[in-house]
């Protein structure tokens, strides 16, 4: 999947998406329900504090 979403979307933007699928606590190495999910923010712009967010994540779980 990785391969694929850095054709479609660009492989800077997959990095950025692994970057902060790990500053929330998920797996950057897995995409579905992880990288996926980071990558969904960033798509939709969402301007967010990283430490509040990480936190707020690890509570829902």
């Amino acid at each position: 999947m990785f391969s694929l979403a850095s054709y479609n979307a660009g492989f800077g933007h997959v990095k950025d998406a692994q970057r902060l699928a790990r500053q929330l606590g998920l797996r950057d190495d897995k995409w579905f329900h992880n990288v996926e999910s980071a990558m969904l923010l960033l798509q939709k712009n969402i301007i967010i504090n990283m430490h509040d967010l990480a936190t707020s994540v690890a509570v829902s779980r």
